[in-house]
């Protein structure tokens, strides 16, 4: 996937060089074009989430598409619904054909920088493999412009938002990869790329005979038997595939681990086992554990310091 050229600008919204500009409706609210609002009170534009019509205007050397999309009420806009908003607005654009979208950002706190992660997100695809002779989805977007007619320039927002999807646009990359191919090797090469590309990263590649010396010490550690190592997932226990999780969070050695419900689809003979087991785990790596439970006899056995969360929504006092 070509990169999105991004940028914010701050002026007048139909001041734009796009071939196509979003404005978003607002329950109980009137746009300022009559024309556009002819839309809204005919019913043709809806303020609910997800909805967009269509309309013309005039632009320079000919007729411009503006896309109306249903943002809701406004005082209930946060960055999730805009990046509700902006999705909706991108799959429109790419069916109509645009190669060039400028939204017209509402004010609040996110709102501009999740317009542009809802933009880019959306317009994701994977086609590193596609053929030449498969059909296409649609038109793909060259530029997204997000205009702030507030006076507040949201420069940095949009390049932070830009720089965020398109990152979780590469790791979906990086996940789509057939396994064939981000073989560890290519894995490996991709690493000191990025390494190479960027001066504060470093990278370490470790051998095979590493590898396999710190699986053993990891099988050993959690209890994981020596004759299960080469047998596939499915071939594995519940309690087997818990303590395979747990090796493979301890293989790069880190600072503090994050347990999130570790026992909850267990039996209660292997939960039983797997907790004295964990137990034994913390004795003797001395690890920082933040372990998420439901039961308060797992929290209250596993744990030196209990922190209880309120129901929905929830928060700890």
């Amino acid at each position: 996937m070509a990169p999105l050229a991004v940028r914010a600008r701050v002026g007048a919204p139909n001041e734009t060089d796009a071939d196509a500009r979003v404005v978003g409706v607002f329950e109980g609210e009137a746009l300022d074009d009559p024309a556009l609002q002819a839309l809204v009170e005919s019913g043709e534009a809806k303020p609910a989430a997800k909805k967009v019509a269509v309309a013309h205007e005039a632009a320079d050397g000919g007729s411009r598409r503006v896309l109306l999309v249903g943002l809701g009420k406004r005082e209930e806009l946060d960055p999730e619904k805009a990046r509700v908003g902006a999705s909706a607005a991108a799959s429109r654009a790419r069916e109509l054909g645009s190669k060039s979208l400028s939204w017209a950002s509402p004010a609040g706190d996110g709102v501009a920088g999740a317009l542009v992660e809802g933009t880019l997100l959306t317009l994701y695809k994977f086609d590193r493999f596609k053929s030449s002779t498969e059909p296409d989805e649609g038109a793909t977007l060259d530029a997204l412009e997000v205009v702030s007619s507030g006076g507040s320039d949201e420069s940095g927002a949009v390049e932070r938002a830009r720089v965020v999807a398109e990152a979780q646009n590469a790791a979906r990359d990086l996940q789509n990869t057939p396994a064939n191919v981000a073989t560890p090797t290519w894995l490996a090469d991709r690493a000191q790329e990025l390494a190479d590309a960027h001066p504060k990263l470093t990278l370490e590649v470790w051998d095979r005979e590493r590898i396999e010396s710190n699986l053993t010490m990891l099988a050993c550690l959690t209890r994981f038997p020596a004759d299960a190592l080469d047998r596939y997932p499915v071939q594995l226990s519940g309690g087997q595939r818990q303590r395979v999780g747990l090796m493979r969070a301890l293989m790069l050695e880190p600072a503090a681990l994050l347990m999130d419900e570790p026992l909850g689809a267990l039996d209660a003979l292997t939960r039983e086992q797997v907790r004295m087991d964990l137990e034994e785990l913390w004795r003797a790596t001395r690890k920082t554990v933040l372990f998420i439970t439901h039961s308060i006899d797992e929290a209250v056995l596993l744990s030196d310091r209990v922190l209880v969360m309120s129901p929905r929504p929830g928060s700890i006092d």
